[in-house]
């Protein structure tokens, strides 16, 4: 079961960072906020790989389809990757902030 899990949230997070790239990000705006999400994570003891990409590609997001959309969709995959909705939303937060 966990392992299906995990490969749901690497699919998820692979589909979202090709959406992204068909979308013409660039990574290099959103690495600022994108540090703010992957900070708050480990402060948490949550922060993997797959967390990570979803930080990044959702403050990439963030910077051409809007913040809303990209937070929704971060949380989303946050929570396909275990994390608590809680710690999801606020990571989610953190990386949508300009």
């Amino acid at each position: 079961m966990r392992s299906s899990m995990r490969r749901l949230a690497i699919g998820a997070a692979t589909a979202a960072l090709a959406t992204a790239g068909l979308i013409g990000i660039t990574g290099a705006p959103a690495a600022a906020t994108s540090q703010d999400c992957t900070t708050y994570l480990s402060s948490q003891g949550a922060t993997n790989t797959v967390r990570s990409l979803v930080c990044t590609t959702t403050a990439a997001l963030a910077g051409t389809v809007g913040s809303e959309y990209a937070q929704t969709l971060c949380e989303g995959l946050m929570t396909a990757t275990g994390l608590s909705p809680l710690t999801g939303t606020e990571a989610c937060a953190r990386a949508v902030q300009s």
